[in-house]
């Protein structure tokens, strides 16, 4: 009979079982245990034979300190799995690199005995290329943290596990295949392209833009005060008509501040128009509009003042 203890929480050990087992043969071989990882005892703790069996003698034990014990240190099989399963977002030509300090995504968590290496898999689904990495952690959880990958193409990327190896050289246990992936977003630089080349758009005239993101959009102008808009429509073409009315001053040159899509990634283009008309966004219907007042009229000077009508918009005009 011998006793098997492991190790507790405490410092202390537990015993876990007592069996017994014959043997016809003066040598045999204990049944050692591997299905939980730690340090394991096995301590003989009776002894019988023919002449003296165990079923007459219960109460002849071995003393403490004479008693035959074995140790044997059980390592638990090294296995990777993400903590949580929530997507990821980046913007084209970001690097995989933590953004937010503070979130729990795209962390590792490792089972095994300390270092770990562990191969990831980069794949691209709409370009249908895989990128494999091997890094090597030296503790237990790593974050997703890849200054030599960038995201050159937009879409759905998949980052995987592919294998972990720790020090105890033990192969790797069956990874969670729920666990064992996330998903990475890659959404386009926001942007905003003009589809007709004009230089002048002037009060009343309709063009249209092409906006480049995820919507909805917050444009940035000067009218000639710093403000912006946001536009919802999810539709990322619009029609755009000036209804704004021009004033009688000498026009200042107005354009795009800023553009941000809903991601919050940074404009990797700006509309600007700098010629004799000035120009403004206002929210028409989800889309954008532009002001170009017309040239100012030379006459022979005169004390009166008249009224004209433009772009549909009654407007006062001293003529000179």
């Amino acid at each position: 009979m011998y006793n098997i203890a492991q190790n507790n929480d405490n410092g202390g050990t537990r015993i876990t079982g007592q069996p017994t087992f014959n043997s016809i043969q003066p040598r045999t071989r204990f049944q050692l245990h591997s299905s939980t990882p730690g340090r394991m005892y096995y301590e003989v703790k009776q002894i019988g034979d023919a002449s003296y069996p165990l079923e007459d003698n219960k109460d002849t034990i071995i003393p403490r300190s004479e008693r035959l014990l074995f140790e044997q240190q059980v390592s638990i099989r090294p296995s990777a799995r993400f903590r949580n399963r929530n997507r990821m977002t980046y913007c084209l030509n970001d690097v995989l690199v933590p953004l937010d300090p503070s979130s729990q995504d795209g962390y590792l968590v490792l089972e095994g005995t300390p270092p770990f290496s562990v191969v990831l898999s980069i794949k691209n689904i709409g370009a249908s290329h895989v990128d494999k990495r091997t890094i090597q952690v030296p503790t237990n959880t790593w974050r997703l943290d890849l200054p030599t990958y960038s995201f050159s193409s937009i879409g759905p990327h998949l980052v995987s596990i592919e294998t972990v190896m720790d020090s105890s050289s033990c192969e790797q246990a069956a990874l969670d295949p729920l666990l064992k992936s996330i998903w990475v977003d890659v959404a386009e630089t926001a942007a905003i392209i003009p589809f007709e080349r004009r230089e002048d758009i002037c009060v009343g005239d309709i063009t249209q833009f092409q906006l480049e993101g995820i919507p909805p959009w917050t444009i940035g102008y000067v009218q000639p005060r710093p403000t912006s808009l946001t536009l919802t429509d999810s539709d990322s073409l619009a029609d755009i008509k000036s209804t704004a009315s021009p004033t009688p001053r000498k026009p200042k040159p107005r354009h795009f501040r800023s553009l941000n899509s809903n991601l919050a990634c940074s404009p990797s283009r700006a509309s600007h128009i700098s010629k004799r008309c000035a120009r403004l966004l206002l929210p028409i219907s989800g889309s954008k509009s532009m002001l170009c007042r017309p040239p100012k009229l030379d006459m022979e000077r005169r004390s009166s003042r008249i009224f004209t009508k433009v772009g549909a918009l009654n407007t006062a005009m001293d003529i000179h």
